[in-house]
């Protein structure tokens, strides 16, 4: 019994390309999503659907492929070192910068709560300026995942031999003004990324 039902809809006429189908899952019904590749749905072994905060729907397939090692052993080692003034530092001199997302969205964020703040709780504008809200902190969040990703893919095609430091987070007293630096860092996340 097939309990997934998947319909690709026609593709594009300029790119070739499917772009929407529909995905029928049990108790939800028969959803329209957006492909951004193409589906084997005889690979397919689960599928997770999730709700963000901002009301967008997201639906992941995992998907059983063959193993298909594309780099090459090239030999070089690092070691990296997290910090607050530096992201990431490797031991042969190279470094990357914190892009300060959050920093830069602080005053879109203090003029949206301080507009959520003023609406009376459970109107329909209070809903309507949640979501916007929410919106706003999903796309830091989006921000800092991608700047993630690719930190990580640049250390992995960089170098074959990648050592981190091992953080005692809990042990250190940062200073006052470095706490919500060393927060907004992400150091876990980096080496999870890895």
């Amino acid at each position: 019994m097939e309990i997934v039902k998947f319909h690709p809809a026609t593709p594009s006429m300029d790119t070739g390309r499917v772009k929407f189908a529909h995905l029928t899952l049990p108790g939800m019904g028969t959803l329209k999503i957006r492909l951004h590749r193409t589906i084997n749905w005889d690979n397919a072994k689960t599928v997770t659907v999730k709700r963000v905060p901002s009301g967008a729907w997201y639906v992941s397939i995992s998907m059983e492929m063959p193993l298909k090692p594309t780099l090459t052993d090239n030999g070089k080692k690092t070691g990296v070192d997290v910090g607050v003034k530096k992201h990431t530092a490797t031991s042969d001199g190279t470094y990357k910068e914190h892009p300060k997302f959050l920093r830069q969205s602080e005053g879109k964020l203090k003029k949206q709560q301080r507009s959520l703040s003023k609406k009376k709780k459970g109107s329909s504008n209070y809903h309507k300026q949640k979501k916007v809200l929410s919106r706003t902190h999903e796309h830091i969040a989006n921000q800092r995942e991608d700047f993630l990703h690719k930190l990580s893919l640049w250390l992995v095609v960089t170098y074959a031999y990648i050592a981190f430091e091992k953080l005692n987070r809990y042990g250190q007293k940062p200073a006052s003004c470095e706490i919500n630096t060393r927060c907004r860092m992400g150091y876990t996340d980096t080496v999870r990324h890895l």
